[in-house]
């Protein structure tokens, strides 16, 4: 018991009462002033190993963590990781694609014109349009990739990921937005 260890430990710590109940504002006041609160039980055995109780706490945490994990799933706090790669996976095949179409369409709308300003122009309403397709994340649900393809899109996502400094290896989820 917690209480016997430190009395043990400490000289000074409150006696309980002749009735041998404790005087609880007189304990938790010299729990304060020891910063005692937060102290953890022994958690060994004579030999060294941890004991029984300490792998009981042990898997209560890890249970209760995927619980809060599970339920933050529920709630749609988060989306599978391999979910969110093959989403950057589709927008960087789609931009890929997108500008190695944009010579072939801005060219249509260029024969012929010879003003700076026409040109610019219409260059800059050709970006905008590409932009705007982007942005709406239309090309996220313009084609399902086969799986061969959904695979590439997966790993092309990750590497995207790693670049912009997010940690994903081993991950199961990332937080939604």
């Amino acid at each position: 018991m917690t209480l016997d260890r430190w009395r043990k430990k400490f000289p000074e710590f409150p006696k309980p009462r002749a009735n041998g109940r404790w005087d609880v504002q007189a304990v938790r006041q010299f729990m304060d002033d020891h910063n005692l609160a937060d102290e953890p039980p022994e958690e060994t055995v004579s030999d060294g190993e941890p004991s029984r109780a300490h792998w009981d706490r042990l898997k209560a945490k890890t249970d209760y963590e995927r619980a809060q994990f599970l339920l933050g799933v529920e709630q749609k706090k988060f989306v599978e990781l391999n979910e969110a790669c093959m989403a950057v996976g589709k927008l960087l095949s789609g931009f890929t694609l997108a500008c190695r179409m944009f010579p072939a369409s801005a060219a249509r709308w260029l024969v012929g014109l010879r003003d700076f300003h026409s040109i610019r122009s219409k260059l800059e309403s050709e970006i905008i349009a590409l932009r705007q397709t982007l942005g709406s994340g239309k090309v996220l649900l313009e084609f399902e990739p086969c799986d061969s393809c959904a695979k590439a899109m997966i790993k092309i996502g990750k590497e995207s990921l790693k670049e912009l400094g997010m940690d994903i290896e081993g991950g199961t989820g990332v937080e939604a937005e």
